[in-house]
């Protein structure tokens, strides 16, 4: 009898971890779907970079990734928009969905 654990997966760290036959790790094996809720303006929350900052992080690591926007949150998504010294959330947005972003209004 081995003396391993008969599930090859861990939830204690993040991200998910997998134990391959040779005792190494593969980390995320089993990629999933996250879904993102933005409803504020673009520049009277940090709302706009948190959510930005989530996608990118979960796209980076091979998720995929919606974000639904309603209600003001639409405005993040409006061109032209002149930002300065912030983040200019139409330009990280673009950014994001040529990343693999999928954005519902």
């Amino acid at each position: 009898m081995s003396s391993r654990s008969p599930i090859p997966y861990t939830t204690k760290e993040f991200p998910l971890v997998r134990i391959n036959e040779a005792g190494g790790r593969e980390e995320n094996p089993m990629p999933k779907t996250i879904t993102l809720y933005l409803s504020t303006s673009p520049y009277s929350y940090e709302n706009t970079l948190t959510s930005a900052r989530i996608a990118e992080s979960a796209l980076n690591k091979g998720h995929t990734v919606n974000l639904i926007a309603s209600a003001d949150g639409v405005y993040c998504f409006l061109t032209r928009q002149k930002a300065k010294g912030i983040l200019n959330a139409e330009e990280e947005f673009t950014r994001l969905i040529q990343k693999g972003l999928k954005v519902y209004l």
